[in-house]
């Protein structure tokens, strides 16, 4: 692909949704990735897809407790496809309040 890899823009918590931009009518695949160094390590396990709409924007929802370092890669093409980079990472923690008895 000549343009843009897929890149996340928000990474929502309480409701799992996870946002961002790729090429336009693209498929979008989002993964818990291998943080390293560059901050675009690779995916490792599957998590979603989606597709972007005309303008690039796409979302999807993970399920709650889903936490860890997202990325994502798009696939674009009609008969021949093609696959970007991994976008950068994202990273999620999650934090589980402590109850006293």
């Amino acid at each position: 692909i000549d343009g843009p890899f897929p890149t996340i823009t928000s990474v929502n918590p309480g409701t799992g949704q996870i946002a961002g931009t790729a090429s336009d009518s693209a498929f979008v695949e989002v993964y818990l990735a291998y943080p390293d160094v560059s901050g675009h390590g690779e995916g490792k396990t599957f998590v979603a897809s989606t597709i972007s709409n005309g303008s690039g924007a796409w979302s999807l929802t993970v399920p709650l407790g889903t936490a860890g370092c997202f990325t994502a890669v798009e696939i674009v093409g009609f008969i021949i496809y093609e696959s970007s980079e991994f976008g950068p990472n994202t990273c999620l923690q999650l934090f589980v309040p402590v109850l006293r008895r």
